[in-house]
């Protein structure tokens, strides 16, 4: 009787799990990215050094067409108290998206190779761990510590998840 309530009890579990995990998550459309923005910098401890890009900045390294998404936000360093960079991205479509994301990890990946020691060898984690996220037609960029990294982009998701 317990080896049969135990199996029962298992395959219950094992099915809450599989049908929990097959969604995929759906995103709102309509969060304005100064909101996600003004949201996600409070998970930022030196929030006070970041400052809106440039378009020199957007252009040249970041290199996004700017056909692809409809607003943004870029928030680089304006000074020397840490290398804390983000930016948020609302694509036109899902497609405008990936092209966004693949713009944004090639620009990651430059950033990691092109490493300036004369910075702070504490700041290189925070580049070696950029990312960029996807969340529907939302796109992120990252270059923050491990931990504000994920606070960042969990209250991102808050937001958008439906």
């Amino acid at each position: 009787m317990k080896k049969t309530l135990l199996t029962v009890i298992s395959l219950i579990i094992c099915l809450s799990c599989i049908v929990s995990c097959s969604g995929t998550a759906e995103y709102k459309t309509d969060v304005a990215v100064s909101t996600l923005a003004e949201r996600g910098v409070t998970k930022i401890t030196f929030s006070s050094n970041l400052t809106e890009a440039s378009s020199e900045f957007m252009s040249f390294f970041l290199n996004v067409d700017s056909s692809l998404y409809t607003e943004c936000k870029v928030m680089t360093p304006g000074g020397s108290t840490s290398i804390d960079e983000f930016g948020i991205f609302k694509a036109k479509d899902a497609d405008s998206a990936a092209k966004i994301a693949d713009a944004l990890n090639a620009y990651l990946k430059d950033r990691v190779a092109t490493w300036d020691t004369r910075y702070s060898q504490t700041e290189k984690p925070k580049v070696d761990g950029a990312k960029t996220t996807v969340f529907g037609t939302y796109v992120c960029y990252t270059i923050l510590s491990a931990d504000e990294q994920t606070s960042f982009l969990n209250e991102i998701q808050d937001l958008l998840t439906k």
